[in-house]
């Protein structure tokens, strides 16, 4: 897909224009009525004019050998066109059947054989008719309010409140027509009373306190201490009327006022012992009850009826912070900050330091989370491929920071692997990211494809992420109600899809937004802009046959299968956000790529589309309705403002790679130091260690640094603070001069720490690393500073002792002797979540620099002396420590090109597979070598890949 150039900032945006506030509900009841009558008309019509006109169309005895050679009449034909028609209406019977309980139910709609038109036809009428029943939902008890008298009334209206189509005053007009309703019932009924039994406990269903509303399970969890005896409770009041005249039928909805009877041992706030009759305190005006959610919430506890409120205070208190204001407009969107950051991370190279500016970000970016969903999913995936059994398949999934549950799960889902269990409803999977975590050390994720790369965030409620996996849609996602929200959402769902760690990497189309330019800036060779939809279909079909025709070849079952067997570009999603609904003509043939099951193509539009697969609505305060699925949350968004910061500082990290590649490129080992006058630093004395000083004994701990981060103490350690205590030591053991306290308190503890938590978690360091051979803490503190002693091995000190004493004849020697201290990617292996600091140390950034200038220069040395193959294996071993380097890669190119273009073609596969892994783009300068060294080299490549 070609990208085209940006026209006027808003002519080329093809958002509608309208009432943002809500949908025109006149036209959807007209086109709500015309559906209905539609289906009925064809349900019922047809086969009434059939037995009118037509009769019985079939023999009424077996026909004879006479009756196969008469002759043709008009009746003769007539009635075989009406079994014919016969055969058609039940074929669409059943095709609406399927449709209306699929999308009553919340389910994926399955394909019906031979459905095509009849089916798509089936699947628009029923969407209408269930638009006019909200419709009828909302209105039809206003107009019945002046003359109901029964106690059902109001009984749908609490729900139709909430419905995303009514306005503001709407909603206001249809809260006090229910309240005048049920105060007329009330005066009528003299305060209806529930008889309960002597002694009976009880419990008043409160109102809803901001958005959260009581539950089941939270009451249960309150008053039971187990949110799972949630059932107990459901079969004490099962079918029960209701002071307002209503009955509890579904175990999810609930409404304020009912008085619910709780089992012997509750108790608790809220819990009230009966005598003789409790009389229900109706609020005056009812409130909005949830929507009747389709899915579980996470197992196996429920959030804090305080846990909303308090995820919004912190929200507030960071947003005070420096640098945040485009925080403010991302609406909480923490894991998609975190893919940003990832992205802005290999923009910004292995040789530059992160600013001011992408520190600010990282305060907001949830690293953490993000990668224990990563590794949580791709633990699944290997342990799926282990078990011989399929990929679950997942509709919704919550994640909150200590579980994930994935909801609606459909496919395999009998023996999940552990940790994962099966919830008592059979649909849904869940499990703690602690027990993940432990099982899955072992795994290499990076051979492990990403198993639901179309699973995204949409919003975040009661302290949980709630994610949609967008490829399950049955067809076209349509995002309604306020149309500027709705844009924003989309924005950052493509930022997400292509930014996320758990995607490797999704393909964006943008068709109409006049920002497209700006969005392209996140990932430029993963976002693509078009003008024409036909273009962008013409595209998806020839995608689509190309998956088909590899699975048929690699004889894979669907594209979870796919990224079971290999991981590969083939079976990456391809999202396409269109400004404004496509014509019919173009829905059509869009349905058939996105409407026959999982697929990797995900189409989004911004407005309100009758036939869309799912419809969402998103309202003017960010909150985000998933209609048929049954769930709402605030939803994460990426306002203009808040794009444009982002592309700066993307732009920002680009130039600084760039210039600080020119310099590591012109640097000796000498001059790579960071104790050299032109790095900005006074000299330091040299440590007293020497390269290859052998172990002491049990008294020398060691830091290691130059590959995964480990520490080896002296002393006794707690398994559980390893973590904790490791970052501690490392981030003492980088700086020669010390550490000060504040310092030390602000890297380990962004978010702050109380005296008692530092100050336990300094004893426990300070007890594992043990003593030196003086008899002093190896860890110690002093004038405010914490410092390591000299029987403390680090790695990265004994490196720059070796290039300082690379120096004449012994100089190789002693190169290769530093060059053995490399033990895989420095800093590397650090946990989700921890480590933040280290983007804004020089240490990091100082080791890659000397690794890079010692490894060229030993491979220099080696290539002049004709030992061209100890060369390759030094200029591997540095890309070992700094995989990302190109100028390490553009060495090895022109070392290996001198064997010929099979030879450096193997080359360029390694690395752009290794760059892409890195989610790092390769520079002009490279591709320009690679076409030079091996012109026949067709592998892919990223920027290749991406282009389609």
């Amino acid at each position: 897909m070609t990208q085209t150039t940006q026209g006027p900032r808003r002519t080329t945006d093809r958002l509608p224009r309208g009432d943002a506030a809500g949908l025109n509900r006149g036209k959807e009841i007209r086109v709500g009525l015309l559906g209905a009558l539609g289906i009925v008309a064809l349900l019922i019509g047809v086969p009434v004019a059939l037995s009118i006109f037509v009769g019985y169309p079939l023999p009424r005895s077996a026909p004879s050998k006479d009756w196969l050679t008469q002759s043709v009449t008009a009746t003769l034909i007539i009635k075989i066109l009406a079994c014919v028609v016969w055969l058609l209406w039940a074929h669409f019977a059943v095709c609406v059947i399927a449709e209306w309980r699929a999308l009553r139910n919340g389910r994926l709609p399955g394909d019906v054989p031979f459905g095509g038109g009849s089916q798509m036809l089936a699947r628009r009428l029923v969407a209408a008719a269930l638009l006019l029943a909200g419709t009828a939902t909302a209105f039809g008890n206003l107009a019945s309010t002046s003359s109901a008298s029964g106690p059902t009334m109001g009984q749908t209206v609490v729900q139709s409140v909430q419905h995303p189509s009514l306005n503001a005053a709407q909603q206001q007009q249809v809260r006090e027509n229910v309240a005048q309703a049920q105060a007329e019932q009330a005066a009528e009924s003299h305060a209806h009373e529930v008889n309960v039994g002597q002694g009976a406990k009880t419990y008043t269903v409160q109102p809803p306190d901001g958005r959260h509303h009581d539950s089941l399970w939270d009451i249960a969890h309150r008053t039971l201490g187990d949110g799972r005896r949630y059932k107990e409770i459901f079969e004490l009041n099962k079918h029960r009327t209701q002071p307002d005249g209503r009955k509890l039928i579904d175990a999810n909805l609930i409404q304020p006022g009912w008085q619910l009877h709780l089992p012997a041992d509750a108790s608790g706030p809220g819990v009230h012992i009966a005598h003789t009759h409790v009389a229900p305190t109706t609020p005056t005006t009812p409130q909005p009850a949830p929507a009747t959610p389709s899915t579980p919430a996470p197992q196996p506890a429920a959030p804090a009826a305080g846990a909303h409120a308090a995820a919004g205070d912190h929200a507030a208190a960071r947003a005070e912070q420096p640098g945040a204001a485009w925080q403010s407009d991302a609406i909480g969107g923490g894991l998609m900050l975190a893919g940003i950051l990832l992205a802005l991370t290999a923009r910004r190279g292995p040789y530059a330091v992160a600013d001011d500016h992408e520190q600010a970000l990282q305060m907001h970016a949830d690293m953490g989370l993000a990668g224990d969903l990563d590794r949580a999913l791709r633990n699944l995936a290997a342990a799926r491929r282990a078990q011989g059994r399929e990929l679950p398949q997942p509709v919704l999934a919550w994640v909150s920071g200590e579980q994930i549950a994935l909801a609606n799960v459909g496919g395999d889902v009998a023996e999940p692997p552990a940790p994962w269990r099966l919830a008592d409803d059979g649909r849904s999977w869940g499990a703690s990211f602690a027990d993940l975590i432990s099982v899955g050390d072992a795994t290499d994720l990076a051979q492990v494809a990403a198993p639901y790369p179309g699973l995204l965030s949409v919003g975040r409620d009661s302290g949980h992420e709630l994610f949609v996996d967008f490829e399950q849609a049955p067809g076209v996602v349509g995002v309604g109600g306020d149309l500027e929200r709705a844009h924003e959402l989309l924005i950052g769902l493509a930022a997400q899809a292509v930014t996320s760690a758990w995607s490797d990497g999704a393909t964006v189309t943008l068709v109409g937004f006049g920002d497209a330019a700006e969005v392209a800036e996140l990932e430029p060779h993963r976002i693509n802009q078009a003008r024409d939809v036909a273009d962008v279909i013409a595209q998806l079909e020839r995608e689509r046959d190309t998956v088909a025709q590899l699975q048929a070849t690699l004889g894979i079952d669907g594209v979870l299968g796919g990224r079971q067997a290999r991981r590969s570009r083939d079976w990456q999603p391809h999202f396409v956000l269109l400004s404004a609904p496509p014509s019919d003509a173009e829905t059509t043939r869009l349905q058939e790529l996105v409407g026959r099951g999982r697929s990797p193509f995900v189409v989004l539009v911004v407005g309100d589309m009758l036939d869309a697969g799912w419809r969402f609505a998103i309202a003017q305060d960010g909150r985000i309705d998933l209609g048929l699925l049954g769930n709402s949350a605030d939803a994460h968004r990426l306002a203009r403002r808040s794009l444009r910061q982002l592309v700066e500082l993307l732009h920002s990290a680009g130039d600084r790679a760039k210039e600080s590649a020119q310099q590591v490129a012109q640097y000796s080992p000498h001059a790579s130091l960071p104790l050299t006058p032109d790095s900005g630093v006074d000299a330091l004395p040299v440590p007293d260690v020497r390269v290859g000083r052998p172990r002491a004994g049990k008294e020398l701990a060691t830091v290691s640094l130059l590959g995964p981060v480990t520490v080896d103490g002296a002393g006794e350690l707690d398994p559980a603070r390893r973590e904790l205590l490791t970052e501690i030591v490392v981030a003492v053991a980088i700086d020669p001069q010390g550490v000060h306290e504040a310092v030390l308190r602000s890297s380990i503890w962004p978010r702050g720490a109380s005296d008692e938590v530092y100050e336990a978690a300094m004893r426990d360091a300070v007890a594992w690393m043990g003593n030196g051979t003086d008899g002093r803490p190896a860890l110690r503190e002093s004038d405010g500073r914490w410092t390591l002693g000299d029987t403390v091995r680090v790695d990265w000190e004994e490196m720059q002792v070796g290039v300082r004493e690379a120096v004449g004849a012994t100089e190789l020697d002693t190169l290769r002797g530093v060059i053995e201290l490399f033990r895989g990617e420095a800093f590397s292996g650090t946990p989700a979540g921890r480590y933040g600091w280290l983007a804004f140390a020089r240490a990091g950034r100082d080791a890659r620099v000397v690794g890079t200038a010692v490894v060229r220069r030993a491979a220099s040395l080696l290539s002049q002396a004709h030992r061209d193959a100890d060369a390759e294996a030094t200029l591997r071993r540095g890309l070992e420590l700094v995989p990302t380097s190109e100028l390490l890669w553009r060495d090895l190119l022109q070392l290996t090109g001198g064997r010929g273009p099979d030879a450096a073609a193997a080359v360029a596969a390694q690395m752009y597979e290794v760059l892409q892994r890195h989610r790092v783009w390769a520079e002009p300068e490279t591709d320009a070598l690679v076409a030079q060294l091996a012109p026949r080299y067709d592998g892919p490549t990223p920027a290749a890949e991406a282009a389609g």
